[in-house]
């Protein structure tokens, strides 16, 4: 869990310098957002999701980017320090974060490296 937040903290970081619309002003500030968005997202992430289980099976699991932008936009909120615009800069954070964690939990997972003879 602790890598996680810090993989999330570090796309957040990313996010903040290459995202228009997305402001970090410190890397403390990318760890407390990546600690609460974990959080609103394992609590009110998983309600929104088990509630739109429709929605999501009819667009093909795009409600869940929706979900996470929401999510993203909240913590954006609550945390002092990061400035999240709207609606499109939170998918793309969504997006960024979500393609940094599973390029670095793929990368590290034991279980699909080949075996050497």
């Amino acid at each position: 869990m602790l890598l996680r937040i810090i993989v999330n903290a570090f796309a957040a970081l990313i996010g903040g310098a290459i995202i228009p619309g997305i402001e970090v002003s410190s890397v403390g500030v990318a760890i407390i957002f990546a600690l609460v968005f974990g959080l609103l997202n394992a609590t009110l992430g998983n309600i929104m999701k088990f509630f739109g289980c429709l929605i999501n099976l009819l667009t093909f699991g795009i409600f869940n980017w929706i979900v996470n932008a929401i999510i993203i936009n909240l913590a954006g909120k609550w945390v002092d320090g990061i400035h999240v615009s709207g609606f499109w800069p939170a998918l793309f954070l969504g997006l960024l974060m979500a393609f940094v964690s599973s390029f670095v939990f793929n990368a590290t997972d034991k279980r699909n490296k080949p075996k050497r003879k």
